[in-house]
């Protein structure tokens, strides 16, 4: 009987040890990579933080809607469209080429108004889709 009182320790304190030794290596690892990963946050250039943006739907009578929001590089003119009348609830309806053609009850009118594309207050050729703007641009969407 004596004998299995002693070997009861000489078996448990290793194990115990063996566990312990695993989860403070477990502990060291997790640190090690929160800190990798805080560090290459930190330094992360300039380039990849989104900078914002000011979308403008200018309906022609005075009245003007502005949306200002974080953009990354290359987004499409379109997303930020897209974006600005999700958040302001505008209808609109679009042709296969992605070229508004109502917006917010607006219809473009044959001889008539239109909606046309403004980045930096260069009316664009091409449909929002096409064109990528940068952080800063200003996007205009002008119905005249």
């Amino acid at each position: 009987m004596d004998i299995n009182k002693n070997i009861q320790p000489l078996i448990a304190w290793p194990l115990i040890c063996g566990i312990g030794i695993m989860v403070l290596l477990a502990m060291f690892l997790q640190f090690d990579q929160s800190n990798k990963l805080a560090r290459r946050l930190s330094i992360a250039p300039a380039d990849y933080l989104a900078k914002e943006t000011l979308v403008m739907i200018d309906y022609g009578d005075g009245k003007i809607r502005k949306f200002k929001g974080p953009v990354l590089e290359k987004t499409r003119a379109w997303d930020l469209f897209q974006q600005a009348v999700a958040i302001g609830g505008i209808n609109v309806e679009i042709t296969d080429g992605f070229i508004p053609q109502e917006i917010g009850g607006f219809k473009n009118e044959k001889g008539g108004k239109q909606w046309h594309l403004y980045v930096n207050n260069a009316k664009q050729k091409f449909s929002p889709f096409e064109i990528h703007v940068s952080p800063g641009d200003e996007i205009t969407f002008k119905y005249e």
